[in-house]
């Protein structure tokens, strides 16, 4: 799935499909999903619950890897730069307004 800001690609939603019902669950459950400028990747499969989370990602080539049962709700998760990476591992629980952030210039 792509991302556009306007008419301006901003990056991908990757799902891997683990099972033949598959839904997006970032765009289901009332999330709130802002993303800027450009190459930024949401890595996501359709295992993972995501429910009243707000993300947004700014800069240049950000990854936001959800890993096979990771289950969030009412979570702020906010990356600001370039080259930065959050990973939200395997069966991992956040809830109850929690804060993610990620920033900076990571230069590879």
């Amino acid at each position: 799935m792509y991302l556009l800001y306007g008419e301006k690609f901003v990056g991908t939603i990757i799902l891997e499909k683990l099972n033949n019902d598959i839904e997006t669950p970032l765009l289901n459950f009332r999330n709130r999903l802002r993303i800027k400028d450009c190459n930024n990747q949401i890595i996501l499969n359709d295992k993972n619950r995501i429910r009243y989370c707000d993300i947004s990602l700014r800069g240049k080539n950000n990854k936001l890897i959800f890993k096979n049962g990771a289950n969030l709700k009412d979570v702020s998760i906010e990356v600001d730069g370039g080259h930065c990476l959050i990973e939200i591992g395997m069966n991992c629980v956040i809830a109850e307004a929690c804060y993610i952030s990620a920033r900076g210039q990571r230069f590879e």
